[in-house]
């Protein structure tokens, strides 16, 4: 995640991102929807299609290895799992990643239907400037950029049938922020 490029847009310019990513997102959408019916699944907004979403895309992305900021304490930069995260998704994976991104919050918004809505980021925070589901107790704003890059990064460093729950588990978590009953409903 590119953190540096949205700190750097006015709210103006994070606003007309917003829009542009929601309308290629939209426009795209059945390109994702062609992949994940190849692999036997189907793309229908419910809140049970985002884990087949992910698993597929998940096997399709490719990456590229990142440089080692020497900078970093010997600690860190010697982790095993600070090692395994030094890479990239490709250009062509990174288009995957944003339909995938879009897919997944137009789903929570759609599914959940308890006041989650499109948004821009808050400034001062994490997720500054990017687009964002908003609407969860608390004043909570979801990245789906940067859950959809953090779960595919998951399912891809330990491809076991069981990484695919934390799916689940993200998506019924960002679901248990949201107020009423039907938030919780497949």
């Amino acid at each position: 995640m590119d953190f540096a490029f949205f700190e750097q847009l006015s709210d103006e310019e994070a606003g007309a991102f917003l829009e542009n990513y929601r309308k290629v997102g939209a426009e795209h959408l059945p390109d994702l929807e062609q992949l994940v019916a190849r692999h036997g699944a189907a793309l229908d907004f419910s809140v049970g299609s985002i884990r087949a979403a992910f698993e597929v895309v998940a096997r399709q992305v490719d990456t590229v290895p990142t440089a080692l900021d020497e900078s970093l304490q010997a600690w860190v930069k010697n982790s095993e799992s600070f090692r395994a995260g030094l890479y990239e998704f490709s250009d062509d994976s990174r288009l995957l990643v944003l339909r995938l991104s879009y897919y997944l919050a137009e789903t929570l918004i759609r599914a959940t239907g308890q006041g989650l809505q499109w948004g821009v980021g808050l400034a001062d925070t994490a997720v500054q400037h990017q687009p964002v589901v908003e609407g969860f107790r608390g004043g909570v704003q979801m990245s789906p950029l940067l859950v959809t890059e953090n779960l595919l990064r998951r399912l891809i460093e330990e491809p076991d049938p069981c990484t695919a729950d934390d799916v689940d588990r993200a998506v019924a978590s960002w679901r248990g922020l949201v107020n009423g009953a039907d938030s919780q409903q497949p």
